[in-house]
């Protein structure tokens, strides 16, 4: 998972990189990942780690200023391969009723899905409240959460 330089010299890349949220939080940049989404077209995933907390953070972006899935996967042997990860849209999904408006799942989708023409900037300080804040316990090891894949569940 080694960066190449096309991979490391734009603006998405080097704010995310960068990103001082994530080293508060103990995280290290891991690398990039190419993913295959269909014959013609990739995205990215930006791999974070932090080993003490036995936690992984992956953020895709699909090249066009786009902001993609974020996961967020627990490396503990001691978790079940199936309740191991979870989508940061489902873990905001199911916490519906317990979240403040400014954190829902809607503004995080709108936010999220205006990155191209707003830029990443918007999508960052949102997930700076959020990973501060509510998922600050699960981030940094504390706890760990199952998560549903389904939405549907509140």
């Amino acid at each position: 998972m080694k960066p190449r330089p096309f991979d490391m010299n734009d603006n998405i890349a080097t704010l995310t990189r960068n990103w001082a949220c994530l080293a508060d939080l103990g995280y290290k940049f891991r690398g990039i990942k190419q993913k295959r989404l269909t014959i013609d077209d990739t995205c990215r995933r930006f791999v974070f780690v932090n080993r003490p907390a036995r936690r992984v953070i992956e953020i895709s972006n699909f090249y066009t200023n786009d902001w993609g899935l974020l996961f967020v996967t627990n490396l503990d042997p001691a978790v079940r391969p199936g309740d191991s990860a979870f989508e940061l849209k489902d873990w905001l999904g199911y916490h519906a009723t317990d979240l403040p408006e400014e954190l829902s799942k809607e503004r995080y989708l709108k936010i999220k899905y205006s990155s191209k023409e707003m830029g990443i900037e918007l999508v960052l300080e949102f997930l700076e409240r959020l990973f501060l804040g509510p998922l600050k316990p699960i981030l940094i090891g504390e706890k760990w959460e199952n998560v549903p894949w389904d939405d549907t569940y509140k």
